[in-house]
Formats: structure tokens, C-alpha cells, sequence
């Protein structure tokens, strides 16, 4: 089973306080990889340390490896926003620029790409593809000139995979991102997910363990910021290998 993203032995946290342990994890090519947990478990910790965005908080600490195809993605010399730009990242709130048209709001995915981005006709074209694989160019194409902080908040939030889209990344990281959604936006977000992994390595965080058993091909269990259980996600929920594992899904703590 081939991994795009992998992380070893990584430990992290802020200050004097540890949030992770030794965390050990392949995430294989194309596939979903939920991380699930009880709430300080460190889920939201190991997902940002995948793109270095942990690194970015006061007083944060690091050691271990993230491996990107092989290579540490945390060594010395590796630019941390071209990182960034192969490894994107979705939060948990949709975060629109505020003010600023859809149209623009989408574009800003490309700013980054400097010389390279598109340009006139080529990204107009590349706002469309993105509003199409994201579900969103039937509702939004009439209103490019609107407002994007006046669309729905399952809109945003598509919007804002849509803008991560925008940079081709490798892989998608999203830390919780239904979590402020009705139902109704969040099965459009797990279709998109689902969808997604047809060409990407994507990498979410849940607390919904039926989010995880519907979205994910694979599902990793932490506990105490260490790694419990990795397995295939039927496997986890249906015969876990650890009894903390089983109490977990089953609802007995967390």
C-alpha cells in the first residue's frame, strides 16, 4: 500500500505541555484517513504538524519525521509554503475572505503560485473546474461578483475546498469540517470527501464516528496523544484489535 504522507516517531506539543506522542502513521495514496478520538486527544495537533502549520504557534515544539515521497518534509532548507501548497488544508470553520467577491475568493488559491498562476481566460476556466468538482458552479456561477461571506455556511465551506483546490495539491488536510454545518451541507462535504479521494490523499479529522465509518477508507484511533489502532475502517468499528479501541466506538467513553 503506497503512502503519499507518512508521519514517524512524531512527538509534539506547546511549551511545556506534550500533545502528541510518537506518532507513527502512513496515509495511503488516495485513500480517506479519518483521526478520531475523544476532544485533547491531539487529532487537530497531528493533522497542522503534517503541513508545519503546528510550528506556526508560540512556544510549539517538534521532533520526529513527516515524510512527503520519501523526503522529511520538516528538514532544514524545505520551504514551508511550498509545502503548504502541496499539502492543503480545509478548517474547521469556513473562512472566506471577507468582503471579497466568490470569484476572488476562489482565484486567492492561485496568488501563490506567483508567475506560474493563471491568468485571464486560463483562470476563468480554472474557477469553473474547481466550483464544479466542489459542486458549487450550478449555484454560484450567476453570483461571482457576490459577496462570498452572504452564501450559505455549507457553501463557504465548499467555497474553501474549493480555493485549497485551486494550488493542485497533493493532499488535503481538514481539521473538523462539518462541524458547523446542518445535515444537509454536511452530506454535501462527505460526498465531496468521498469524491476527493479518486485523486488525492485526503486527511480528516472527525468527531463524528459516523461520519468516519460513512467517508474514510481507513480509520487511526488516538488516545492521550498517543496512536492506538490504525486499520481499515470497517475493521476498526466492527473488530477492533484493542479493548480501548472497542470502548471508543462503541460509546462507552469519549
Amino acid at each position: 500500500m503506497s503512502a503519499r504522507l507518512a508521519a514517524e516517531g512524531l512527538t509534539a506539543g506547546v511549551g511545556a505541555r506534550t500533545i502528541i506522542r510518537d506518532v507513527t502513521l502512513a496515509f495511503p495514496d488516495r485513500q480517506v484517513t479519518a483521526l478520531v478520538g475523544p476532544s485533547g486527544c491531539g487529532k487537530s495537533t497531528l493533522l497542522r504538524c503534517l503541513n508545519r502549520l503546528h510550528e506556526t504557534v508560540p512556544g510549539a515544539h517538534l521532533r520526529g519525521r513527516v515524510l512527503l515521497d520519501g523526503a522529511d518534509a520538516l528538514g532544514a532548507g524545505v520551504d514551508a509554503a511550498a509545502l503548504r501548497r502541496r499539502v492543503g488544508m480545509v478548517f474547521q470553520r469556513p473562512t472566506p475572505f471577507p468582503g471579497r467577491w466568490v470569484r476572488d475568493n476562489v482565484a486567492a488559491g492561485v496568488a501563490a503560485l506567483g508567475a506560474r498562476a493563471p491568468r485571464g481566460a486560463a483562470l476563468d476556466a480554472r474557477i469553473e473546474t474547481e466550483l464544479r468538482r466542489v459542486g458549487l458552479w450550478g449555484e454560484l456561477r450567476d453570483r461571482l461578483h457576490d459577496d462570498a461571506g452572504r452564501l450559505s455556511g455549507g457553501q463557504q465551506q465548499r467555497l474553501c475546498v474549493a480555493r485549497a483546490l485551486m494550488h493542485a495539491p497533493e493532499i488535503l488536510l481538514l481539521d473538523e469540517p462539518t462541524a458547523a454545518l446542518d445535515p444537509q451541507a454536511t452530506q454535501r462535504i462527505e460526498e465531496l470527501l468521498y469524491a476527493l479521494r479518486a485523486e488525492l490523499t485526503v486527511v480528516v479529522v472527525t468527531h463524528n464516528l459516523q461520519q468516519a465509518a460513512r467517508v474514510s477508507d481507513r480509520t487511526a484511533f488516538l488516545l492521550g496523544g498517543a496512536l492506538v489502532e490504525v486499520d481499515d475502517t470497517e475493521r476498526v468499528f466492527t473488530a477492533p484489535r484493542d479493548p480501548r479501541t472497542e470502548a471508543f466506538v462503541t460509546g462507552r467513553f469519549g
